[in-house]
């Protein structure tokens, strides 16, 4: 499972990144609904990735203490 978490984080960031893109967009476009749509989203995003980020620091540091 931790293994898994340097991919995980990567394509939470790529997601994040392309919901602000979208959002940029859509708010150049007077979309105002949608802009906020995509950085709330992309906030979620940043959130998860942050909270996954943190959890794969904690189980790396455990494991190189315990070795």
């Amino acid at each position: 499972m931790i293994e898994n978490l340097p991919a995980v984080n990567a394509t939470l960031n790529g997601v994040a990144a392309l919901l602000l893109l979208a959002g940029w967009i859509a708010v150049r476009r007077r979309r105002i609904g949608l802009h906020k749509a995509c950085m709330a989203s992309a906030f979620l995003v940043s959130a998860l990735f942050l909270a996954c980020y943190l959890v794969y620091q904690d189980r790396k540091s455990t494991r190189l203490n315990s070795s």
